[in-house]
């Protein structure tokens, strides 16, 4: 009986170092595994026609670039935010076609990706999505009222946010989602400091189980 328990306590502490292990090492990496910020080398060059903006927000500055239309005067306009695992400077091409329709973009980085300094979150991506706006709609050549906010990506949900949330006033008349997600809470099905704290609990339990017995044990010959 003995021995037995001992394989069964054996097991559950190690099963229990297992799942505590893991948990911690995702709660210690779940900044780089949501936001993947890629080196800024080997990108490629910002091209002569696009403008590059700075977007004050608190406490960081965040790197715009706005791609004029060809034609249209004032055009409306695409704020684009792109995903997680991106920056900027790899987007400009794919928006040569409705450059050409007379539709401008404003493609806007994430706080600490690329040239920006900050720290992503999701307050600090709303922000810059809002600070982005803000600087649209000051611009001749936009259209205030033909502005469409486009986030890809899960985590990419500054425009929605604002758009839910707006603390200086109404944010863009369109909002177009890719791939999102509501909360970014939401992609994590499993909380580590839960997982730990059932696997604490468990141990406790076990402990209890082996525990016990041997206090019976002892009271019975004290008796």
């Amino acid at each position: 009986m003995r021995q037995a328990r001992r394989v069964v306590l054996l097991t559950l502490l190690g099963l229990t170092l297992v799942v505590v292990a893991y948990w911690t090492v995702i709660f210690f990496s779940q900044r780089s595994l949501m936001y993947p910020a890629p080196p800024v080398g080997g990108m490629p060059e910002r091209p002569g026609p696009v403008q590059q903006v700075w977007l004050e927000i608190p406490g960081a500055k965040v790197e715009a670039w706005y791609l004029p239309a060809a034609s249209r005067d004032p055009a409306p306009l695409l704020i684009y935010t792109h995903g997680n695992g991106e920056l900027i400077d790899l987007w400009p091409p794919a928006f040569a076609v409705p450059q050409s329709w007379g539709v401008a973009a404003l493609l806007v980085e994430y706080p600490g990706y690329g040239r920006s300094t900050g720290v992503p979150t999701q307050t600090s991506i709303t922000d810059a999505s809002l600070a982005a706006y803000d600087w649209a709609v000051k611009q001749p050549g936009v259209d205030p009222k033909r502005i469409v906010a486009h986030g890809r990506d899960k985590l990419r949900l500054g425009a929605h946010s604002g758009r839910r949330d707006r603390r200086v006033g109404p944010l863009a008349p369109a909002v177009s989602l890719e791939a999102a997600v509501i909360l970014v809470g939401d992609l994590i099905p499993f909380r580590p400091m839960a997982a730990i704290a059932g696997a604490v609990v468990g141990l406790l339990l076990v402990g209890l189980w082996f525990a016990l017995p041997m206090w019976r044990a002892g009271r019975d010959r004290s008796a």
